[in-house]
């Protein structure tokens, strides 16, 4: 009996310890859970980002005809049938796994691993697309490895003994909440774009209706604006005999080959890159209106997002097939004209601008072109001349991204998407416009459309800062702020063509604010993008505080004429040069004071809302575009600020 009773409870010790090494056994390892945590939470916020910038917030790397952007607008970017961003599913998921992670403890149930998995597969599966597509966006491939790491994570993983459904549901709970998130923040975006696109479409259709009528009274003489440089134009109507020496232009602005009657009341002309996936929905969209309509005609020109002929790209080839694409229609168009061009334009598009020599000698047998010939005249200076005039005039327009549609001569502004196009166009033809031709119209350039945009900005309150670094007198009329990195691709010139343009003025006073792109320096920032960045901000802040205000414009000067020079035995010379102390000048750049300053300009323009170097404003209003023509659009916006603040003035001191 006692055996019997003492025999029991021994057996009952070693149960009761044998199920809590069980249970001890059943966690995953401290380390090995931290690593999980990381690995999802990476995913999360890549995911999270691509999240805002589809909900229209700007974010490092995503802008328009960038890579990412290209990924999220293809045909892998959403769900058919109902749109919904593949960021918004990744977002939900991340989240969800995340909670149900945390609520397991490491301990994954079944359900809980199939989850898993089939997040892993479909990481697998966009992966495949990104490295097919040529897709290279670095947010997406931290979605995917961060989700592969945590499904190798959680297969490595103890299951759990109790609940085994708990973290499966908590998962899929957390997707629903988020989703539903996310679809009132896209509804509620969305609504306002909207918004903002249709007075912008709005506006500029008034300004077609009132432009096209003052031409037909005036017979459409008005003098263009901007005079664009004439390359190698189009061989006019039909085939062309001598492909390379062919240099007919064809009347007023348009492109070189038309689709639709040549005096009509819409003219459409549209800068396109055979890369860009909404220029191939809208053009495909224009194109049917002018096979249904006889008062409407089309034209296109061409601004390829690739560095082989766009100078413009040249540091980043965004579509690294668009400039051969071009050449390779342009060829088409010299070879057999207008049936020429349009038949391979619709070639390209159907491929999305990608094709390799094999698919194109199998297009040119389809069509019955000479291989060598079209090749030849594709590769010769004709195709690269008419290309890159195409080019020179979009810069000159203004053009910064495609697609950019004009409308007898007047940009159509808020063009979203292909459906508002059709929709603008549409409530054009029922104004009954006079029927024109191309010598009718004549686009503003780039200078007055960036006059009137810094023009109708709202005035900012710009953060001060506790040292001032700024040229001219404290009581000018004009006051210019530029936050910008020495190393960056356009601060050196707009600085330049600022300084230039203050010679002699005594009206303006210029403020330079650090903002280098490299987070040794610059905490705001997460990459070291411009790796001499930030020893050419400390330079140029330890010559201020050795020199004075003096010491640092003569720095900044060179630093800003010398960006591939900032090394140390360069800026030893260039302090002798400019008569600076260069031991001490070295030694003040390690001060506390030097990093200060720094940060202090960097966590002032994140105040601001920046979003790219250089960043500017002329009396409170931001800058919005000023590449180009620096020197005039610039020179314009400085003389109309020295005006209205002169006019402030004098109301100021007549009260």
């Amino acid at each position: 009996m006692a055996g019997g009773f003492f025999g029991s409870r021994r057996r009952r010790s070693r149960r009761r310890h044998s199920t809590s090494a069980g249970r001890r056994s059943r966690r995953i390892r401290p380390g090995l859970f931290a690593a999980s945590v990381i690995a999802v939470s990476v995913s999360l916020g890549a995911s999270l980002l691509q999240s805002l910038a589809h909900l229209g917030s700007g974010i490092p790397g995503c802008g328009l005809e960038s890579a990412c952007a290209e990924a999220a607008s293809g045909a892998w970017g959403a769900l058919p049938l109902i749109d919904w961003p593949m960021s918004f599913i990744g977002s939900a998921f991340f989240a969800g796994v995340l909670v149900g992670w945390a609520v397991c403890l490491g301990a994954a149930s079944s359900g809980f691993r199939h989850l898993v998995r089939a997040g892993a597969m479909g990481s697998v599966v966009l992966m495949g697309v990104i490295l097919y597509e040529g897709y290279l966006c670095w947010y997406s491939l931290a979605v995917h490895f961060g989700n592969l790491a945590f499904w190798i994570i959680v297969e490595r993983s103890p299951r759990p003994s109790t609940r085994p459904n708990r973290p499966a549901a908590f998962a899929v709970g957390m997707f629903a909440v988020l989703s539903m998130i996310l679809f009132f923040t896209r509804w509620r975006a969305e609504s306002v774009t909207d918004a903002r696109a249709d007075r912008d479409r709005n506006e500029s259709s008034q300004e077609i209706v009132n432009r096209s009528r003052n031409n037909a009274r005036s017979g459409g003489d008005r003098p263009p604006i901007t005079q664009v440089p004439s390359a190698l134009g189009a061989p006019g109507r039909g085939a062309a005999t001598d492909p390379v020496d062919s240099d007919a232009v064809p009347g007023g602005f348009t492109g070189r080959y038309r689709m639709g009657p040549e005096s009509c009341a819409i003219r459409v002309v549209a800068f396109t890159d055979f890369q860009c996936l909404l220029c191939a929905e809208i053009e495909k969209s224009l194109r049917d209106i002018v096979g249904r309509h006889a008062d409407v005609s089309l034209s296109v020109k061409h601004f390829p997002a690739c560095g082989d002929c766009n100078a413009a790209f040249r540091d980043k080839n965004i579509h690294p097939n668009a400039c051969r694409a071009a050449r390779a229609a342009e060829a088409a168009g010299l070879l057999q004209g207008d049936d020429g061009f349009w038949a391979m334009s619709d070639w390209i598009f159907e491929r999305a601008g990608r094709f390799d020599d094999k698919d194109l000698i199998e297009a040119l047998a389809e069509r019955g072109y000479e291989r060598d010939a079209f090749v030849r005249v594709m590769d010769g200076e004709a195709t690269l001349k008419r290309v890159q005039s195409d080019i020179e005039e979009g810069i000159i327009l203004g053009l910064r991204s495609t697609p950019m549609l004009f409308i007898n001569g007047v940009e159509l502004r808020g063009v979203r998407r292909a459906d508002s196009v059709v929709r603008a166009i549409e409530s054009l033809r029922k104004k009954q416009l006079p029927a024109l031709t191309a010598e009718a119209d004549h686009p503003s350039g780039a200078p007055e459309k960036y006059l009137a945009e810094w023009r109708d900005a709202p005035v900012q309150g710009l953060p001060a800062g506790e040292r001032s670094r700024a040229l001219g007198e404290a009581s000018a009329v004009v006051r210019i702020v530029m936050w910008g990195d020495y190393q960056g691709p356009f601060t050196p010139s707009i600085d330049i063509a600022i300084r230039s343009l203050l010679e002699g003025r005594t009206d303006a006073r210029y403020s330079f604010r650090y903002f280098p792109v490299n987070k040794s320096c610059n905490p705001v920032v997460a990459t070291f993008e411009h790796l001499g960045a930030c020893l050419a901000a400390r330079c140029a802040e330890s010559a201020a505080l050795v020199g004075g205000n003096d010491g640092f414009w003569k720095m900044h000067n060179w630093l800003m004429r010398n960006p591939d020079r900032v090394f140390d035995i360069a800026i030893r010379r260039a302090a002798e040069e400019i008569g600076l102390d260069a031991d001490e000048l070295f030694r003040t750049m390690n001060l506390n004071s030097v990093n200060a300053a720094i940060e202090e300009d960097a966590r002032a323009a994140v105040e601001t809302g920046l979003k790219r170097t250089p960043w500017l404003f002329i009396n409170g209003k931001r800058v919005p575009r000023f590449l180009g023509d620096a020197d005039q659009i610039l020179g314009l916006i400085i003389e109309e600020a020295a005006r209205s603040g002169d006019s402030s003035r004098a109301e100021s001191d007549d009260e």
